[in-house]
């Protein structure tokens, strides 16, 4: 008496029998989702494209730069007080 674990699988499987000998036989993927969206409660935009990935990057390394130049800025002015002190009046 043989019994399964596990439910059976969903009937997709069937879908993709001939994926083998032919991989253009399954189903086409579904359309990307557009606009906003609800999973699990919290609020999504779908407005995670490539562009907009690049564009938070680009953002982040501006903020970068500009966060160095101003340390850089900072250290030269505290060097230049440091020097001024010990060359005296």
């Amino acid at each position: 008496m043989a019994t399964a674990t596990y439910p059976p699988p969903p009937p997709y499987y069937k879908l993709y029998k001939q994926y083998c000998q032919n991989p253009d036989s399954g189903p086409a993927p579904p359309p990307p989702v557009q606009g906003p969206y609800v999973l699990y409660g919290a609020n999504y935009t779908a407005r995670a494209t490539l562009i907009h990935i690049l564009e938070l990057q680009i953002e982040r390394r501006k903020q970068a730069v500009e966060d160095i130049r101003r340390r850089r800025e900072e250290a030269q002015r505290l060097l230049k007080d440091a020097l001024g002190t010990l060359d005296g009046p």
